[in-house]
């Protein structure tokens, strides 16, 4: 995988979040509207979705080689939690 694809995934990641926050915003103002999906089944999509955000980014920190800089141990230990998360 390059760093343009990664961060292609990543571009359509956050646009398929922003649209999922929308629709879950517009429910909430509807509350009449029928949702189908759960709390569960969101939070259970959010967490799958945050997941491979991160996946993405530890790996185009990969390819782009050892230029963490002085906040690299912070930095992977935020994906750490994030990853702990599950």
């Amino acid at each position: 995988m390059t760093c343009a694809s990664l961060d292609q995934e990543l571009r359509n990641l956050f646009l398929a979040r922003t649209f999922f926050i929308a629709w879950v915003e517009k429910l909430r103002a509807e509350p009449s509207e029928k949702p189908g999906l759960g709390p569960g089944q969101f939070m259970h999509a959010w967490n799958d979705s945050t997941t491979r955000v991160v996946q993405l980014l530890r790996a185009r920190r990969e390819l782009g080689g050892d230029k963490e800089g002085e906040f690299g141990e912070l930095i992977r230990s935020v994906y750490d939690a994030l990853e702990g998360m599950e």
